[in-house]
Protein backbone atom coordinates (compact mmCIF):
# COMPACT_ATOMS: atom_id res chain seq x y z
CA UNK A 1 0.00 0.00 0.00
CA UNK A 2 1.24 3.34 -0.87
CA UNK A 3 2.86 5.05 1.90
CA UNK A 4 0.55 8.29 1.83
CA UNK A 5 -2.56 6.33 1.86
CA UNK A 6 -1.34 4.13 4.57
CA UNK A 7 -0.58 7.29 6.68
CA UNK A 8 -3.96 8.78 5.97
CA UNK A 9 -5.45 5.45 7.91
CA UNK A 10 -4.23 5.72 11.19
CA UNK A 11 -6.28 7.81 13.33
CA UNK A 12 -4.94 11.08 13.90
CA UNK A 13 -5.06 13.80 16.82
CA UNK A 14 -7.07 16.97 15.00
CA UNK A 15 -8.23 18.79 18.87
CA UNK A 16 -5.52 20.61 19.77
CA UNK A 17 -2.02 22.02 17.97
CA UNK A 18 1.43 21.08 19.11
CA UNK A 19 3.94 23.72 18.41
CA UNK A 20 8.04 23.31 17.60
CA UNK A 21 10.42 24.22 15.42
CA UNK A 22 11.98 23.05 11.67
CA UNK A 23 14.89 23.70 10.64
CA UNK A 24 14.97 25.32 7.13
CA UNK A 25 18.48 26.37 5.04
CA UNK A 26 20.07 26.97 8.51
CA UNK A 27 17.51 28.79 10.84
CA UNK A 28 14.57 27.86 12.59
CA UNK A 29 11.26 28.69 11.99
CA UNK A 30 8.21 28.37 14.35
CA UNK A 31 5.33 25.97 13.30
CA UNK A 32 2.15 24.82 14.54
CA UNK A 33 1.30 20.50 13.81
CA UNK A 34 -1.83 19.53 13.35
CA UNK A 35 -3.52 15.73 12.41
CA UNK A 36 -0.48 14.02 14.20
CA UNK A 37 0.10 10.66 16.03
CA UNK A 38 2.93 8.33 16.71
CA UNK A 39 3.97 8.03 13.10
CA UNK A 40 3.72 11.61 12.18
CA UNK A 41 1.83 14.84 11.71
CA UNK A 42 0.58 17.75 8.96
CA UNK A 43 1.80 21.39 9.35
CA UNK A 44 1.56 24.67 7.38
CA UNK A 45 4.65 26.64 5.95
CA UNK A 46 4.63 29.22 3.37
CA UNK A 47 7.27 28.04 1.20
CA UNK A 48 6.71 24.93 -1.05
CA UNK A 49 8.89 21.77 0.01
CA UNK A 50 9.45 18.36 -1.96
CA UNK A 51 7.95 15.22 -1.23
CA UNK A 52 10.58 12.80 -0.12
CA UNK A 53 12.29 15.95 1.64
CA UNK A 54 14.02 15.50 4.64
CA UNK A 55 13.63 18.09 7.82
CA UNK A 56 15.13 18.18 11.24
CA UNK A 57 12.61 19.26 14.11
CA UNK A 58 13.03 20.14 17.76
CA UNK A 59 10.34 20.26 20.47
CA UNK A 60 12.03 21.63 23.95
CA UNK A 61 14.96 19.75 24.33
CA UNK A 62 13.98 16.59 21.91
CA UNK A 63 15.29 16.54 18.14
CA UNK A 64 14.42 14.44 15.42
CA UNK A 65 13.81 14.35 11.14
CA UNK A 66 10.67 13.86 9.46
CA UNK A 67 10.29 12.96 5.70
CA UNK A 68 7.53 14.78 3.88
CA UNK A 69 5.71 12.43 2.04
CA UNK A 70 2.88 14.61 0.74
CA UNK A 71 1.83 17.74 0.37
CA UNK A 72 -1.50 20.38 -0.76
CA UNK A 73 -0.58 24.06 -2.05
CA UNK A 74 -3.27 24.94 0.12
CA UNK A 75 -6.43 23.74 1.94
CA UNK A 76 -9.95 24.16 0.71
CA UNK A 77 -12.58 27.03 2.33
CA UNK A 78 -14.86 23.56 4.12
CA UNK A 79 -11.18 22.62 5.93
CA UNK A 80 -10.12 26.28 6.64
CA UNK A 81 -13.48 26.75 7.93
CA UNK A 82 -13.70 23.24 10.15
CA UNK A 83 -9.91 24.46 11.42
CA UNK A 84 -11.10 27.62 12.33
CA UNK A 85 -13.83 26.15 14.63
CA UNK A 86 -12.06 23.86 16.20
CA UNK A 87 -9.48 27.22 17.18
CA UNK A 88 -12.41 28.92 18.14
CA UNK A 89 -13.42 25.90 20.28
CA UNK A 90 -10.55 25.55 22.71
CA UNK A 91 -10.40 29.50 22.72
CA UNK A 92 -13.37 29.42 24.34
CA UNK A 93 -12.75 26.56 26.52
CA UNK A 94 -9.85 27.58 28.21
CA UNK A 95 -11.24 30.89 29.13
CA UNK A 96 -13.57 29.13 31.19
CA UNK A 97 -12.41 27.94 34.43
CA UNK A 98 -10.31 24.68 35.42
CA UNK A 99 -14.40 23.19 36.68
CA UNK A 100 -15.94 23.93 33.46
CA UNK A 101 -12.97 22.99 31.19
CA UNK A 102 -12.67 19.37 33.78
CA UNK A 103 -16.61 19.27 32.71
CA UNK A 104 -16.49 20.61 29.01
CA UNK A 105 -12.87 18.89 27.55
CA UNK A 106 -14.38 15.54 26.12
CA UNK A 107 -17.37 17.32 24.65
CA UNK A 108 -14.95 19.58 22.58
CA UNK A 109 -12.15 17.09 21.62
CA UNK A 110 -15.00 14.89 20.61
CA UNK A 111 -16.46 17.94 18.61
CA UNK A 112 -13.04 19.02 17.26
CA UNK A 113 -12.11 15.21 15.85
CA UNK A 114 -15.05 15.30 13.83
CA UNK A 115 -14.15 17.28 10.91
CA UNK A 116 -17.25 18.33 8.83
CA UNK A 117 -19.54 18.93 11.94
CA UNK A 118 -19.56 22.70 11.17
CA UNK A 119 -23.03 23.35 12.05
CA UNK A 120 -22.88 21.36 15.30
CA UNK A 121 -19.55 23.37 16.07
CA UNK A 122 -21.49 26.87 15.91
CA UNK A 123 -24.70 25.29 17.77
CA UNK A 124 -21.93 24.06 20.48
CA UNK A 125 -19.98 27.54 20.53
CA UNK A 126 -23.64 29.61 20.66
CA UNK A 127 -25.46 27.19 23.60
CA UNK A 128 -22.18 26.23 25.90
CA UNK A 129 -20.03 29.11 25.46
CA UNK A 130 -22.56 32.11 24.59
CA UNK A 131 -20.20 32.93 21.53
CA UNK A 132 -22.32 33.55 18.36
CA UNK A 133 -20.19 33.30 15.42
CA UNK A 134 -21.09 35.26 12.48
CA UNK A 135 -19.83 35.26 8.29
CA UNK A 136 -16.96 38.46 9.90
CA UNK A 137 -16.06 36.81 12.54
CA UNK A 138 -15.55 33.54 11.09
CA UNK A 139 -13.76 35.47 8.03
CA UNK A 140 -11.31 36.85 10.32
CA UNK A 141 -10.27 34.15 12.51
CA UNK A 142 -9.09 32.22 8.41
CA UNK A 143 -7.42 35.94 7.41
CA UNK A 144 -5.54 35.62 10.82
CA UNK A 145 -4.50 32.01 10.97
CA UNK A 146 -2.00 30.21 8.18
CA UNK A 147 -4.79 28.51 7.32
CA UNK A 148 -5.48 29.79 3.76
CA UNK A 149 -2.01 31.49 3.23
CA UNK A 150 0.20 28.33 4.02
CA UNK A 151 0.88 24.75 2.01
CA UNK A 152 0.41 21.85 4.24
CA UNK A 153 2.47 18.94 4.70
CA UNK A 154 2.46 15.32 5.73
CA UNK A 155 5.45 14.36 7.52
CA UNK A 156 6.41 10.96 8.44
CA UNK A 157 8.27 10.27 11.57
CA UNK A 158 9.89 6.96 12.54
CA UNK A 159 11.55 8.28 15.79
CA UNK A 160 11.48 7.38 19.31
CA UNK A 161 11.71 11.20 20.43
CA UNK A 162 9.00 12.05 17.86
CA UNK A 163 6.54 9.01 19.60
CA UNK A 164 7.78 10.09 23.20
CA UNK A 165 6.20 13.84 22.23
CA UNK A 166 3.44 12.46 20.89
CA UNK A 167 2.30 10.24 23.73
CA UNK A 168 2.96 13.01 26.04
CA UNK A 169 0.95 15.76 24.05
CA UNK A 170 -1.89 13.60 23.94
CA UNK A 171 -2.05 12.70 27.55
CA UNK A 172 -1.91 15.98 28.52
CA UNK A 173 -4.39 16.99 25.99
CA UNK A 174 -7.35 14.53 27.61
CA UNK A 175 -6.70 15.48 31.43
Amino acid sequence: MHEEVQARQLRRNSHTFLTMKMQYKMEWEWIKTFDWNAEGFNFFFSLPLSVGESLRFKKGTKKFYGRIIWYHSKPNNEEAIDMALNQMLFEQLYLRSDQEIDRMKGEVVILARDKGKQDLKLEYLGKEFSFNVGPGVLEQCIQNSQFMSSHRFGVKVDCLAWEEIAREAFQLSIL
